[in-house]
């Protein structure tokens, strides 16, 4: 069995978020949720979400996924301006 290699990024909230409003209450939310179901959708992301009890959220994506994050990042909706290598 081929065992697949996956590849993680933790950030934190960037500063536009608003501790007094739920996830789903945040600016851009309904943008940055269908920008992200989208690359769930090509397989570029494996998984990701908020880390629960945490201010941060974690993406995991495959070696194919890991040369595109780079270039996609800086089209999410939300936080940006991170150098990732």
């Amino acid at each position: 069995m081929e065992t697949m290699k996956l590849f993680a990024v933790i950030r934190t909230h960037g500063d536009a978020w608003d501790d007094s409003l739920r996830l789903e209450e945040q600016p851009e939310w309904n943008a940055h949720a269908h920008f992200m179901n989208g690359l769930q959708k090509e397989g570029f992301i494996v998984f990701g979400g908020p880390l629960e009890g945490k201010p941060m959220y974690c993406l995991s994506f495959d070696q194919t996924g890991r040369r595109r994050f780079k270039s996609a990042f800086k089209a999410i909706p939300g936080p940006a301006g991170t150098s990732f290598g």
